[in-house]
Formats: structure tokens, sequence, C-alpha cells
């Protein structure tokens, strides 16, 4: 479906965890792997494919330095139409 809509920029387990992010950005990883159903080390894998692929940046907290949140590039959210 992505393919035949021309949308080469990823992929449909991608697009989870972008519509989760259009949805709220700067979430952390346990809430983004809770919401996408998707295991953490399988999300890890993928958030370094995403960020490679500029449209998503992960950022630790000045609270917490184990927690990091994970938001959309301006790539990102051009693509949310």
């Amino acid at each position: 479906m992505l393919a035949d809509s021309g949308i080469e920029e990823f992929n449909g387990p991608q697009g989870r965890i972008l519509y989760v992010l259009w949805q709220e950005d700067g979430v952390p990883i346990a809430a983004l792997a809770r919401k996408t159903g998707l295991a953490k080390n399988t999300l890890t894998a993928m958030l370094a494919r995403m960020e490679a692929a500029g449209l998503i940046f992960r950022q630790g907290t000045q609270i917490d330095r184990r927690q990091v949140l994970v938001s959309l590039t301006e790539k990102a959210r051009g693509l949310e139409d």
C-alpha cells in the first residue's frame, strides 16, 4: 500500500512508530514499545534505521539520564499527510 502510494521513506512497521509520534511527539522508548506493540530490542534497531534516514531523533532527559525520548524530525512531520 505504501509503495502504491509512492511512499518510500518508511516501511509498515516504521509507520506504526511514526503514527504514535504524530499523535504525541517526544515519547519515551518504553512507552513507544507499549503503544506500538513492538519489543524493545526490535524497536531499538528500527529507531536506529529511522534516525539514520532522518525521520526521528533520540535525546536523553535531564531528569533521568536512563530515559530516552523519541521525537520526529521536520522530514517526518512532512510525511504525515
